[in-house]
């Protein structure tokens, strides 16, 4: 369900900051460098932004779709810019986009949180982070790419991929069993610690 959300939380980021202000660059005269200080700006403050957000979502059963929804949005609306060579959509583009970043990363380390084993917890979180920073690489092949296939169809091959993990994870949820309530661990408090206890299905 995680793993490849990851690639997707900084993947966000680095369509709106590094990737889109160069698609409009001609239509920004002398004020590029701003016009792109900007952009930042606006990606990172809807990042910040969407984090109650995507609190309130991580109580859902599947908080991820919430997430990959707003990618796959902000790539659709990234996609636009493009054909239309707009600022003003890349500007749209970097909020959609930033809030999906938000939202991702906040949804994805809880649900990190939520699977991995006490024991495991660290790891985990660090192999999360790790895969989620190689995000940062997508602009370099849209970049690449862009002699042979126009910015406006590469960015709508990522809303696709973006759509199809958002697929993958809602039927990972869909179909993860619940841990029935009579096996769940509850608290019980003896000498002043809380210790768990594993509930029996029958009494004895």
């Amino acid at each position: 369900m995680v793993a490849p959300l990851a690639p997707w939380v900084f993947g966000s980021v680095s369509v709106a900051v590094v990737y889109l202000p160069g698609l409009v660059v001609a239509r920004l005269g002398g004020y590029a460098l701003l016009f792109a200080t900007l952009v930042t700006l606006l990606t990172a403050a809807a990042g910040i932004i969407a984090v109650p957000v995507a609190r309130r979502w991580s109580g859902e059963r599947s908080p991820l779709a919430g997430a990959l929804g707003l990618v796959t949005a902000g790539l659709l609306v990234a996609a636009g810019a493009a054909a239309t060579v707009s600022p003003a959509l890349v500007l749209v583009a970097a909020v959609v986009l930033g809030a999906g970043y938000g939202c991702c990363q906040v949804c994805g380390l809880n649900e990190v949180a939520r699977l991995a084993a006490p024991e495991r917890l660290a790891g985990t979180t660090a192999a999360y982070q790790a895969l989620s920073y190689l995000g940062f690489v997508v602009a370099l092949p849209l970049a690449a790419l862009r002699t042979w296939v126009a910015p406006p169809i590469l960015l709508l091959g990522l809303a696709v991929g973006a759509l199809g993990t958002l697929g993958a994870t809602t039927r990972s949820a869909a179909s993860a069993a619940p841990i029935p309530a009579a096996q769940r661990p509850v608290q019980t408090r003896r000498n002043g610690r809380s210790r768990p206890v594993q509930r029996s299905s029958s009494r004895r």
